[in-house]
């Protein structure tokens, strides 16, 4: 199991999207090699918590970043099996 953080300085309007944009990727390219993925949202709303700050910070993510999101990655236990999706029209 790998937790990525995905920060960026907030000083452009456009630093969100592009945490975005590379969020999505990462997930495409979890898909391909097999691997689950799944967005966290929560440092986004606590990251200037101080001891949450305190906390990423000695993980190496810049005091100036906003924590836009998270990536949880890991491998799929085979033995669960997924419940197919019923799209309703």
């Amino acid at each position: 199991p790998t937790l990525v953080i995905v920060s960026n300085e907030p000083t452009q309007w456009w630093a969100g999207m592009d945490c975005a944009c590379a969020i999505e990727n990462m997930f495409l390219a979890a898909h391909s090699l097999g691997i689950g993925s799944c967005w966290i949202n929560q440092l986004g709303t606590t990251c200037d918590d101080p001891e949450v700050r305190e906390f990423i910070s000695s993980l190496g993510v810049p005091e100036n970043h906003k924590v836009y999101g998270c990536v949880a990655l890991g491998y799929v236990d085979p033995k669960i099996s997924l419940r197919e999706k019923m799209v309703k029209a």
